[in-house]
């Protein structure tokens, strides 16, 4: 569900330190928030913390949010600890096997972009000139039939 980032209230934090948001503003920006943060039926943040500074940076207005029947602090605290602690990073041979995976993919529709624009240019091309023939022969019709009309 979409709310509006002003309705959220943020209390206090388990992280004190947010880290470099540089690259995922640039994320949120262009692929777009894949996962909702966390918030309580009150509105108070449970997790999420850095995508919704993120997302504000970014002058969002409204994020996507799960919202979930909790209120007990301990429970929202074991929650936003455990949705930081769970995550698995790549370890560098994945995170190199995946970028490389990546390059591929992305160097391949690169050539059926080009592909793509090759055969829309030679289809422009040939339509116009179907058209400019499509034009002579109807004019030359109506010369001819003109030309019976006076005879």
């Amino acid at each position: 569900m979409q709310v509006n980032i002003k309705d959220i209230i943020v209390k206090k934090r388990a992280r004190k330190d947010e880290g470099d948001l540089t690259t995922l503003m640039e994320s949120l920006d262009k692929i777009g928030q894949l996962n909702p943060i966390i918030l309580n039926s009150k509105m108070e943040l449970i997790a999420g913390y850095r995508r919704l500074t993120a997302a504000k940076k970014l002058g969002w207005t409204k994020i996507s949010a799960t919202i979930i029947e909790i209120n007990d602090k301990a429970d929202m605290l074991a929650i936003e600890i455990d949705e930081n602690v769970q995550r698995l990073a790549f370890d560098d041979a994945d995170l190199a096997e995946a970028y490389k995976k990546l390059q591929k993919l992305r160097r391949k529709n690169i050539f059926v972009r080009i592909w793509l624009k090759i055969k829309a240019f030679f289809k422009k091309i040939f339509c116009r000139k179907k058209k400019e023939v499509k034009t002579e022969v109807s004019q030359e019709v109506t010369a001819v039939e003109e030309k019976k009309e006076q005879a």
